[in-house]
């Protein structure tokens, strides 16, 4: 019997033959214990360029290797001449290239994924599973850039220029877990003196240590971070020191978000005023262990504060913090309960302020019938630069607050009155709208004491011209909100639908409000071409089966998006399960929105087919595939049956 041997492994050790630029042959011999010159040693094999090595990874074996082997790595002399060549030939990127293009060719990466996602938008391939991908447009490109710094350290150091980074969206970054903190060193290091904006929203298991290492990190040549604007919602594992170190390391700030965090305190608003001194906005809106106290630690240059439900709030407070803020411009304190009162607004407009600067207050006098009160002369009031106030469910308050703030506030643009309870009447809500000319918004919701009285204020006199807006009450109009104001009725409703020219949504569930004034003003909308337009009529006293089966007209605003997956936004796409008759329709733009029972109804109908024909396609599929399980046991018992058995 023929004996096989086993084939016995050879190592080749390549050396050039020629040192010519223009070409490069080698020749390979086995190496043996047979000495120079023997039989073992005459036979040669050719092996592949330099140009067609380069082409496979270096972890790759050569082609000519027996049995596809790696080989021993070349001897010296020819790792020399490679990298010489390499030198000669090699990456033309980094050599040739200056920093400043190279780093032009990454920012234009960032613009190619911004222009292909408008383009994909602009042609309507936004649809589908396409509009369903997560990260697309400018958090895409980021990703992208992130990822190629990890090829060589000359891409990490291009990848982290600061040029490309005015922000840190860390949830692009790492959507799922806080970032390495290796990671955030090395970025830091490089691009912290230039990041302007830093977003840790949803980063709940970002920690102090990580916190430290990003401030050491981030820190610029002055010993201060560049950090203009902090957005820490949802960090809920940072305590109250660390907040308080990156206040105090970051004198730049212009804006500070930290909404519902139960880390925040006294502490940390005393920290924010003293190191912040050019801040211009803050959220401290639902921390449970805030003060109401504590927002007078906050500097004056403050224009925009929301701190929606306080704690131990009170007139006297709140007189305080408004002539402290002398420039305010946005005022939230909805959910701020019975303790605020009307007495603290008559204080706040009628009596001097204690400021060094009392020139900064303006005042305006008035009569006493101006003032609602029956005394003697003229009275004087002092003008807040208020153009946002949000006094949403503050249940001590009535509509005597709103008529002390008339001609204090004339720049109002945004009055949100929602839910203040019983006390609320027409009186005080029209003495402020006739001396707000430019109001864009009220929003009365569950304001069960106002009349049309209110809306006679709104409604702008028949025949006003586009350059009166801003110079009469409801020309600017483009936001009401009225739901469950029964006090309401369809005549004062339908004057103000026809008469105001810029009114884009109109919330109106609950009300006296008419189908043919809902139709009216949905006409009017589809002339003006006023796309996204939105008109609620829930619990009317009508279904609006008319204006839902209206081929303009969608019952959601809907959109389209990996965030807005889990509303079930529908869309009519060819390629679904679903027929085209059956698909309704939510995510077009230019189509008006009328929530309605009606449109409810539709809602759950398309619902119900698309979940039926996903139920159908699943047990189409599970079918299938049990016929074709089914099928190959047959033909391999058929084989079993029909083979021969040798023994």
């Amino acid at each position: 019997m023929r004996k096989i041997m086993p084939r016995r492994r050879q190592t080749l050790s390549v050396t050039p033959t020629s040192t010519s630029t223009s070409s490069s042959s080698f020749s390979a011999r086995p190496l043996s214990s047979a000495p120079v010159g023997s039989a073992a040693n005459a036979s040669s094999t050719t092996l592949p360029s330099i140009a067609e090595a380069r082409k496979r990874a270096f972890s790759a074996p050569l082609l000519s290797s027996p049995l596809g082997k790696p080989q021993a790595p070349p001897s010296t002399t020819v790792a020399v001449d490679t990298y010489a060549e390499s030198q000669e030939t090699g990456n033309a990127f980094e050599r040739k290239l200056p920093r400043e293009l190279r780093i032009r060719i990454f920012q234009a990466l960032l613009e190619l994924h911004v222009e292909e996602h408008e383009r994909v938008v602009r042609e309507g391939r936004w649809k589908g599973p396409e509009a369903k991908k997560r990260w697309v447009g400018e958090e895409k490109a980021r990703r992208e850039i992130v990822r190629l710094s990890r090829v060589s350290k000359s891409w990490q150091s291009l990848a982290h220029d600061g040029q490309l980074w005015s922000s840190f969206p860390c949830g692009i970054v790492a959507p799922d877990s806080v970032p390495p903190l290796s990671f955030l060193q090395r970025f830091f290091a490089s691009a912290g003196p230039f990041i302007r904006t830093l977003d840790l929203r949803g980063m709940a298991h970002f920690d102090d240590e990580t916190m430290g290492k990003l401030i050491d990190a981030a820190r610029a040549e002055d010993g201060g971070t560049s950090f203009e604007r902090v957005d820490l919602s949802g960090c809920l594992g940072l305590t109250s020191v660390a907040i308080s170190e990156l206040f105090r390391q970051s004198p730049r700030l212009l804006s500070v978000s930290l909404p519902g965090l139960p880390t925040i305190t006294q502490s940390t608003l005393a920290q924010i005023g003293a190191s912040c001194p050019h801040l211009l906005s803050i959220d401290v809106s639902r921390c449970p262990r805030l003060p109401f106290s504590a927002l007078l630690h906050l500097p004056t240059t403050l224009r925009s504060l929301r701190a929606s439900k306080p704690r131990h709030v009170s007139d006297a407070l709140f007189v305080a913090l408004a002539r402290r803020l002398v420039v305010l411009e946005e005022l939230d304190l909805s959910y701020a309960g019975p303790l605020l009162t009307d007495a603290a607004f008559l204080d706040l407009v009628t009596q001097p302020p204690s400021s060094s600067a009392p020139d900064r207050h303006r005042t305006i006098e008035l009569l006493p019938s101006q003032m609602g009160s029956w005394s003697q002369g003229l009275t004087r009031k002092y003008v807040l630069p208020w153009r946002r106030l949000n006094l949403s469910s503050c249940t001590g308050l009535t509509d005597r607050a709103l008529h002390h703030l008339s001609h204090a506030v004339p720049r109002l643009q945004v009055l949100e009155i929602a839910r203040m309870g019983g006390g609320l009447h027409s009186a005080g809500v029209v003495a402020l709208l006739e001396t707000t000319k430019g109001i864009r918004k009220v929003d009365l919701e569950a304001a069960v004491g106002v009349d049309d009285e209110v809306l006679v204020a709104l409604t702008p006199p028949p025949g006003g011209s586009p350059l009166e807006i801003g110079r009469i009450p409801g020309e600017a109009l483009d936001t009401l909100v009225v739901s469950a104001c029964t006090g309401l009725t369809d005549d004062a409703l339908a004057r103000l639908v026809a008469r105001c020219p810029n009114l884009k949504r109109l919330e109106a569930d609950g009300t006296q409000i008419s189908e043919i004034t809902s139709r009216r003003l949905v006409e009017k909308w589809l002339r003006k071409g006023e796309g996204g337009a939105l008109l609620s009529v829930l619990d009317a006293r009508f279904q609006a089966k008319r204006l839902a089966a209206h081929g303009c007209v969608r019952p959601r605003a809907g959109r389209l998006g990996y965030w807005a997956m889990p509303f079930g936004y529908h869309e009519k796409d060819e390629r679904s399960v679903v027929d085209v008759e059956d698909q309704l329709e939510e995510c077009r733009e230019e189509d008006v929105v009328v929530r309605s029972f009606a449109g409810h109804s539709q809602v759950d109908k398309a619902s119900a087919a698309r979940k039926a024909a996903r139920h159908a396609e699943i047990s189409r599929a599970v079918k299938i595939q049990a016929l074709k399980e089914l099928r190959r046991r047959r033909e391999g018992d058929d084989a079993t049956h029909g083979a021969c058995l040798v023994m």
